[in-house]
């Protein structure tokens, strides 16, 4: 199994997007994660393995100030549905876990631990389950899609978002 979970964010509105900023995004999210489903690939066929990228909810509901870590996220999505119709033919699943807000490096590199626990805590309030996700919650999902319990699974895009895409 493989999980792709390298992942950095770079806040730029549109206006201030520059060269830099995309291509250190684009070079972690999207050419990190193809690099290592490539490289992952032979052993992956040899063990009819699965693939689980991490993608977000930003690929498809961006916020101001995430174009380009929405757009990576959304090439991480269709790379793994080419990625799932051309690899299946070995037994090899691909999946996506796309999670909204969740306690992670990528927030806590970029905010002291005060401003972090303030933000989880404002903006998972707005999630109709009223909170922001823990590691776990993730961990859970990925652990299921690499089970045999969803051997019949590849292409999906799942979002795990506390009910954010509902409401």
């Amino acid at each position: 199994m493989l999980v792709n979970n390298a992942g950095v964010i770079k806040r730029e509105l549109i206006e201030e997007i520059t060269q830099e900023g995309m291509a250190y995004v684009f070079s972690i999210n999207v050419v990190g994660t193809i690099n290592f489903s490539l490289a992952c690939l032979p052993a992956l066929k040899k063990t009819k393995g699965c693939i689980v990228n991490i993608s977000s909810t930003l690929a498809d509901r961006p916020n101001p100030g995430s174009a380009i870590y929405s757009t990576s996220k959304g090439a991480i999505d269709s790379f793994s549905k080419a990625m799932a119709f051309e690899v299946a033919k070995y037994g090899v699943r691909v999946n996506v876990v796309a999670p909204a807000l969740v306690r992670s490096e990528i927030y806590s590199n970029v905010m002291d631990k005060k401003a972090l626990e303030k933000f989880m805590k404002e903006r998972g309030a707005t999630y109709p389950l009223g909170r922001a996700g823990e590691p776990e919650d993730v961990a859970e999902l990925v652990a299921y899609l690499a089970s045999p319990n969803t051997s019949w699974m590849t292409g999906a895009v799942i979002p795990i978002d506390g009910g954010r895409t509902v409401g």
